[in-house]
């Protein structure tokens, strides 16, 4: 009897694992993932956290009273912008510490592509340091920026990453904490900017998600969400992670903490991209496997039923919906990308392909979503359908 052993990745490699390869798939279709920043991301760099910030803030008033929040609330509230200027002078001193190694990583693979969007709501600015060399960063600082700015910036970017500082910064320091009052909810347009955004697959790292305003418009529908937390999901992500399938989707423990992830990521990242280029030549017989779009050069035997294809869409009387019916592994599928919309004009037709599953109306409306520049709650699939038009 022979008994063989193996060793499986720990739940945070494997999730790091599938990271990496959707990450790269979204960097090969130009859809990045975003990533959201949080406080737990600056803490190895000498950035104290929010709540020790806090207790500093209140700590010389002795007349005010409740916890550190309600002190801090009742001192910020009565505090002038110029008060506020100089509560923080203090915490200024901050911003001369260096980036930690993980901003490193961070910063290169931004570079190579894999980020378009980062969120963050710390005050520091080590990811701008960290980008300092590549031109094609625009930030966009809450405070700094007029509020009905914001949406269209980020909207239409003008750069190839941009930073959303959505709680100020040292710069912005009438937006850099808030009352309890001017955390509950965001103002309408950038209510709705929150949705949109975090309806995108999302890395949401170092956040404790205790902001009632990102609660509300964080979205609960949408692409993939990856939570990075040593102490794993916070309890108010739990939900949202679950209504996107994502409840499997923690990286926690060591390779939880922000500079062990991103260190982690970059290599796996560099591990695949070595394996792509070891990989041999391909063999053009994909037997029991679906031709897809990149095998247009390899795919024969169905010329006439393309032609006829073609000529009905480029003809007078296009019709509205062409039906391909056929037995189970005929090859339809094969058809449909490798024939039909591989030899379609990108710049004329959008050439999506999805298969018919249970989850196909939330898959039309998400791309409707996207294409509308919408949150995808409450778009009726007619209303997907329309923003899919040419």
């Amino acid at each position: 009897m022979i008994a063989s052993t193996f060793q499986r990745d720990d739940p945070a490699q494997a999730q790091i694992r599938s990271l990496a390869a959707m990450l790269q798939l979204r960097k090969d279709n130009r859809s990045p993932f975003v990533l959201m920043l949080g406080a737990g991301a600056s803490l190895s760099s000498g950035i104290p956290p929010t709540q020790t910030i806090l207790q500093q803030l209140v700590d010389p008033y002795q007349d005010l009273t409740g916890d550190v929040y309600a002190r801090f609330d009742k001192l910020w509230k009565r505090s002038t912008p110029d008060d506020r200027g100089m509560l923080l002078k203090p915490f200024l001193a901050h911003l001369g510490v260096r980036p930690s190694p993980g901003y490193e990583s961070l910063a290169r693979l931004v570079q190579a592509g894999y980020f378009d969007l980062v969120v963050t709501f710390n005050f520091d600015d080590l990811v701008e340091q960290s980008l300092r060399g590549f031109a094609g960063t625009k930030v966009i600082l809450r405070g700094e920026t007029t509020l009905d700015e914001i949406p269209r910036l980020v909207r239409k970017p003008v750069a190839p990453l941009t930073l959303l500082k959505l709680h100020g910064g040292v710069h912005s320091v009438d937006n850099f904490l808030f009352t309890y009052e001017e955390m509950a909810n965001y103002p309408p347009d950038l209510h709705t900017l929150v949705a949109e955004v975090t309806s995108r697959p999302i890395i949401v790292c170092g956040y404790g998600f205790n902001d009632l305003c990102v609660i509300k418009a964080f979205s609960t529908a949408g692409e993939a969400v990856f939570c990075v937390n040593p102490s794993g999901a916070p309890q108010n992500l739990r939900s949202i992670l679950a209504s996107r399938q994502s409840s499997e989707r923690v990286i926690d423990g060591d390779l939880g903490k922000f500079d062990r992830f991103f260190t982690a990521l970059e290599e796996e990242l560099k591990a695949r991209a070595k394996a792509v280029q070891q990989r041999p030549k391909l063999n053009p017989f994909k037997f029991l496997d679906s031709y897809d779009l990149d095998d247009r050069d390899w795919y024969f035997g169905r010329k006439r039923l393309i032609r006829r294809m073609l000529a009905r869409l480029d003809g007078p009387d296009r019709p509205e919906s062409l039906h391909l019916i056929g037995p189970e592994k005929a090859g339809k599928t094969s058809f449909a990308r490798a024939g039909l919309l591989a030899r379609l004009d990108p710049a004329t037709y959008d050439r999506i392909y999805l298969r018919c599953r249970p989850e196909l109306e939330r898959q039309i409306r998400d791309l409707g979503a996207q294409r509308a520049k919408c949150a995808p709650e409450g778009l009726t699939l007619a209303a997907a359908l329309d923003a899919l038009k040419p």
